[in-house]
């Protein structure tokens, strides 16, 4: 869109919806390349000296370094960590009032270099805060398997422990980063956020690399590809792959919303959303301001404003505005799944049949939801569970986790 078209604040990635409101942080640090060969005599002298006083420093301080790591391993039901390994015949819960992690060291500018492309963060295992182990009721232990996590949807969470970074697996939570700041996840993969300085992360074959800046308080939303609304809220930046491969292809936005159909950016000044056509200031109009925006695999939908109607755009024929159903709403979730959401009145979760044509109740109220290829979940204050329906299809909520500070899906 050009200058005089301009969208703005923002929620990343397929399923996200809203805008961000968390300030938190991931604490990273990119360990500095070994000192250089010491000249001889007394340089070399001076050189070990110094080298032997910051392993010093280094020992008395406790080593408060934090970093991504591909930790690898899988949290089995006794560990008592967050987002513990769920199974249809015990579950662990973590206490969702825990104590704040410790501050980490955080090395000054002059020290610190973001990392190539092909390098990534060391693999330092992290061991999280330790936590006492809490059984599920029983009537959770019996509520049912979980269905297994299709190949193209995956489902993340961040644990209220230590903000450490976790994926679903099916029948259990493996941990997959270390404590972060927001993570965002959609088809082009999962991605994270350092609030201290606006660097991103992309989680690429079990390992961390540096994407590239876009300044603190930076919002992604993730589609097939990934675009970032800056800090400062000024431009939209598509990334290109490499490092610091940043394309701007659109000016101030107030909201991002991303899913297979593609990027839809929200004007701050005047609300309308328009949609990103693929090449820099290409913008075209989709529709007016409304309570928020959801994006499935086909369509965009929107909460009017005026009636707190579900409204959808765009189909194979027309690009018209259709009103789906008379139920009154609050917020609207989609993904792979369908179109979810929370009544107006109750809070309550309901998922709309494309077959029927209609609405139905599947659930109670939660702290949020988020959408994959095939399943909802939910997050509140027992934990995170899975829908095993969808839209068109019946089915139940079964625990898959304890408390989770978020949640992100990729489908």
């Amino acid at each position: 869109m050009g200058k005089t078209g301009s969208v703005g604040n923002s929620v990343g990635g397929g399923v996200q919806h809203g805008p961000l409101t968390q300030a938190d942080t991931i604490h990273s640090l990119v360990i500095n390349p070994p000192l250089q060969e010491a000249r001889r005599g007394g340089r070399a002298r001076a050189v070990a000296a110094v080298s032997v006083f910051t392993v010093c420093v280094g020992i008395v301080v406790g080593l408060k370094i934090t970093v991504f790591a591909d930790s690898g391993h899988q949290q089995n039901a006794g560990q008592g960590r967050e987002l513990p390994v769920a199974s249809h015949t015990s579950h662990v819960t973590v206490p969702s009032a825990a104590a704040t992690p410790p501050d980490t060291a955080s090395p000054s500018s002059s020290e610190t270099e973001a990392p190539d492309l092909e390098d990534t963060f060391p693999t330092t295992p992290y061991t999280p805060p330790e936590s006492a182990d809490l059984d599920l009721p029983k009537s959770a232990r019996e509520s049912g398997q979980p269905s297994p996590v299709s190949e193209s949807g995956h489902v993340y969470g961040m644990s209220p422990v230590d903000r450490s970074v976790w994926e679903w697996r099916g029948s259990g939570w493996e941990q997959v980063g270390v404590p972060a700041g927001q993570i965002y996840a959609g088809r082009a993969g999962l991605f994270a956020t350092d609030p201290k300085d606006g660097r991103i992360f992309a989680h690429r074959d079990g390992k961390w690399i540096y994407v590239g800046d876009q300044g603190a308080g930076s919002v992604l939303a993730v589609g097939d590809a990934l675009w970032v609304l800056s800090g400062d809220r000024s431009a939209v930046y598509e990334w290109g792959g490499a490092r610091d491969s940043w394309t701007r292809i659109g000016w101030a936005a107030r909201q991002l919303y991303a899913g297979k159909p593609g990027l839809f950016a929200v004007d701050p000044h005047d609300g309308r959303i328009r949609k990103y056509g693929g090449a820099p200031d290409s913008w075209s109009d989709a529709g007016y301001d409304a309570l928020g925006f959801a994006v499935d695999d086909d369509h965009l939908y929107g909460l009017s404003k005026k009636d707190h109607r579900v409204w959808r755009w765009g189909t194979r024929n027309d690009l018209e505005w259709s009103r789906l159903g008379g139920e009154e709403f609050r917020q609207i979730y989609a993904g792979g799944a369908g179109l979810f959401a929370t009544a107006r009145d109750s809070g309550q979760l309901f998922a709309y049949g494309t077959r029927s044509q209609s609405w139905t109740r599947v659930g109670g109220t939660a702290t949020s939801y988020a959408v994959a290829t095939d399943h909802v979940y939910r997050r509140d204050a027992q934990g995170v569970w899975q829908w095993t329906g969808t839209g068109d299809r019946s089915g139940k909520w079964v625990q898959i986790g304890g408390p989770a500070l978020s949640l992100v899906t990729s489908g």
